[in-house]
């Protein structure tokens, strides 16, 4: 009963001191006091909540150190090993030739088409993935850590025909070959053309 009544009266004391003296809208902005709990005569006294702002930021603030370490830790490493570049190239000389095939203006999914006297023609070129290769070797520039050469054949399709449907339906002949010479270089931890 006692601990009540006493719980009641700090209670009733705290609202009255804020009415009395409301926070200005200067003082808003200001770091305000943290409120202070009295503990019954029997307990411990508890302990004071963090600031929430104090909370949120710690992490964030932690990621970018960690990210940051990680930098600095990847620039002492230097450049992969000789071998990691390299299986990291032929991965690249992969996902090159797929994107490049699907991307490329008047590819197999979408075909040119355009008349010829009076046949249409459906055209469209794609890259040989068997024909994919590259060469290797370490850069002189303090920019790039390697360079490489990726020699390819780019094959170019026809398939005539006295309609748009029908030139569109194939079969597909090849119609002109070009070898190609591209230089990839690798630049902060990737390949890139």
């Amino acid at each position: 009963m006692y601990r009540q009544i006493m719980c009641a009266g700090l209670c009733a004391s705290a609202l009255v001191l804020t009415s009395c003296f409301p926070f200005s809208s200067e003082t808003s902005n200001a770091a305000q006091p943290e409120p202070v709990v009295a503990a019954a005569p029997d307990q411990a006294p508890a302990a004071a909540p963090a600031p929430a702002a104090a909370v949120k930021k710690q992490p964030a603030a932690k990621a970018k150190a960690t990210a940051k370490a990680g930098k600095k830790q990847a620039a002492k490493a230097g450049p992969p090993s000789e071998a990691q570049a390299r299986a990291e190239l032929d991965d690249f000389l992969v996902k090159y030739t797929q994107q490049a095939n699907k991307n490329m203006n008047g590819s197999r999914s979408k075909p040119r088409v355009f008349t010829r006297g009076k046949n249409h023609v459906a055209q469209f070129s794609e890259i040989d993935p068997v024909s994919v290769h590259a060469d290797m070797r370490k850069s002189i520039s303090k920019h790039f850590d390697y360079t490489a050469r990726m020699y390819y054949v780019e094959n170019t399709f026809e398939c005539v025909g006295k309609t748009k449907k029908e030139a569109l339906k194939g079969p597909f002949k090849v119609v002109n070959s070009k070898k190609l010479t591209e230089l990839p270089r690798y630049y902060k931890g990737k390949w890139e053309n």
